[in-house]
């Protein structure tokens, strides 16, 4: 009797399911059989499907067993100005930041207010007040996300490889990253000829003095001639404030990294060892004992390029650049009653709009920066050539 070959598939095919629903194994030789294929008869094709890779490749199991580290490695990179300007927060979007100054004289013919038995010319004591202004900087910047990123972010959600960021955020980073740097700028080396800490023309600048070895760099001196260097820029500080030891001492001074370096050795002085140059400097300078022996008062820090090596006398680069001129210390009084920056408005997200260039959208930050406010230059003086 002939069995019609359809039928006989049709009921294989019912068999085959019931079999995976049941997890028993279809007998693959009885419906050989029943449909009359034969060895030589069968497909001589071959499947291979895109995941099905060689036993030393195991592409199918390649995005299973990936592990995604959940922290977005970013780079290294390092702000300075919070350490060492003052900053004031707060004022909107002014033009200007202000302050006002005041001087004291007298017009007598004598320097004191002492009076003879036959004296009848009194002094009268003058007060001058001053205003002083300084320009602020509109600061902005922006990112655009377009809509195929956003799509192909999505895909990767849905597949199961999210990468560890959000586009949001790693543009966010990057304009925070822009802020940063230019308050750095900003505060080390002013902008549109209004000067920072390092290069202000108006603030008293020194020649080391030559050591034992006939040259002024402290590569080249006794740890003794650093010492009279650095406490002689703390005097300068002090005398130029008349002599206002309380409100006038510089209590912070910035140095290049490789004189900074150079204190970090172990030092004897008078057969006492010391952890290292910086440790009894800060201990026994000039300006230390000016504050009552008080070594917490004294700042000595480093400070990178381009900031502060090469912006001594005899440096031509422009304002922002690379100095090209002698190395120099800083020596000034971390106070915002001295010198201080403005940033009446910090960083933040102001608006966001679809993109002008494709799909997507466009978020722009703004803010608001002043120029270094000099309000006590008599605080801060400059040593050159170390």
């Amino acid at each position: 009797m002939h069995t019609n070959s359809m039928l006989t598939q049709g009921r294989d095919a019912t068999a085959q399911f019931k079999a995976v629903q049941d997890g028993v194994a279809f007998d693959w030789r009885k419906h050989h059989a029943n449909s009359g294929l034969t060895a030589a008869r069968l497909p001589r094709t071959r499947g291979v499907a895109f995941d099905a890779a060689g036993s030393s490749g195991f592409a199918f199991l390649q995005s299973s067993l990936e592990k995604i580290n959940p922290k977005l490695v970013d780079p290294l990179q390092e702000s300075w100005h919070e350490r060492d300007m003052p900053v004031i927060i707060g004022g909107g979007y002014p033009e200007f930041t202000v302050a006002w100054a005041s001087n004291y004289g007298s017009p007598g013919t004598g320097i004191q207010g002492f009076q003879g038995t036959n004296n009848s010319d009194v002094a009268i004591a003058q007060a001058d007040v001053g205003k002083g202004t300084w320009p602020t900087v509109i600061w902005s910047q922006g990112f655009t996300i377009s809509f195929f990123d956003m799509e192909r972010y999505k895909t990767a959600e849905r597949s199961g490889n999210q990468p560890p960021f959000t586009f949001q955020q790693l543009y966010t980073d990057s304009v925070k990253t822009v802020w940063v740097k230019d308050l750095d700028n900003m505060a080390y080396f002013g902008y549109l000829g209004w000067y920072g800490l390092c290069n202000n023309p108006n603030v008293p600048v020194s020649v080391a003095i030559n050591g034992a070895s006939t040259h002024t760099q402290w590569a080249t001196k006794t740890f003794t001639e650093i010492l009279n260097d650095i406490n002689f820029g703390f005097l300068q500080t002090v005398a130029n404030s008349g002599y206002n030891i309380t409100r006038g001492c510089a209590d912070t001074l910035l140095l290049p990294f490789t004189q900074f370096n150079l204190l970090s050795q172990p030092a004897t002085i008078g057969g006492v060892g010391y952890n290292s140059a910086l440790d009894y400097i800060r201990k026994n300078c000039a300006a230390t004992q000016y504050f009552g022996g008080n070594a917490n008062r004294i700042k000595i820090e480093p400070l990178p390029n381009p900031f502060i090596s090469g912006q001594g006398i005899t440096n031509t680069s422009a304002q922002n650049a690379v100095g090209n001129g002698l190395d120099r210390a800083v020596f000034y009084r971390n106070d915002p009653e001295c010198v201080n920056m403005p940033i009446p408005t910090p960083m933040a997200p102001v608006i966001t709009q679809p993109s002008g260039k494709g799909p997507g959208y466009t978020t722009y930050f703004g803010g608001c920066i002043g120029v270094p406010q000099w309000l006590r230059t008599t605080t801060i003086a400059y040593l050159d050539g170390i």
